[in-house]
């Protein structure tokens, strides 16, 4: 790692350190081991903390709830999601907050715990839209469609499947 003059790791060190743990951690979690995984996972957090980096920051938070979430942990990865999208909200990260936002309703979905997870994908959606984002929009379309079926609400399930299938008719 880089030292600066004022003896501390640089702002090239810490960009560095922040997306070769993160990429170690993404070697790790493709072998199984999701304990070490998680710990390069949280020092690429550490580098984009310490960088004062949020974009970064809130990217790799996110995929340390992708972690937890994998291991079975739901209540962490609710804590990291929502951390994550706390500093790409307060960033003003459309891209990054639309991502995290539908993690969220998915985690919730896999709860069976409908009205967050309803809130989440609907924002998600919403903000897909606004960024022109139409794979990942239809994405959230399908989430909601599904999410109505298993709640029982038919009409709202075929309204949101008829726009993924217009959507989708777009990639022909």
């Amino acid at each position: 790692v880089q030292i600066n003059q004022r003896g501390k790791p640089s702002s090239e060190a810490l960009l560095l350190s922040s997306i070769v743990n993160a990429n170690i951690a993404k070697v790790y979690l493709d072998q199984g081991e999701l304990a070490i995984a998680e710990q390069y996972q949280q020092e690429a957090i550490a580098s984009a903390v310490k960088l004062n980096n949020p974009d970064i920051q809130a990217r790799e938070i996110a995929a340390l709830g992708d972690m937890a979430e994998l291991g079975g942990d739901i209540d962490a990865a609710l804590v990291h999601y929502l951390n994550a999208k706390d500093i790409a909200k307060a960033n003003h990260n459309k891209p990054l907050l639309a991502d995290i936002e539908l993690r969220l309703g998915k985690t919730y979905m896999e709860l069976s715990n409908y009205t967050p997870a309803l809130v989440h994908l609907q924002i998600a959606r919403q903000l897909f839209s606004e960024l022109k984002l139409n794979n990942k929009l239809l994405r959230s379309l399908l989430l909601l469609g599904e999410l109505h079926i298993n709640n029982h609400e038919n009409g709202l399930a075929i309204l949101q499947l008829e726009k993924a299938e217009k959507i989708a008719k777009q990639f022909e």
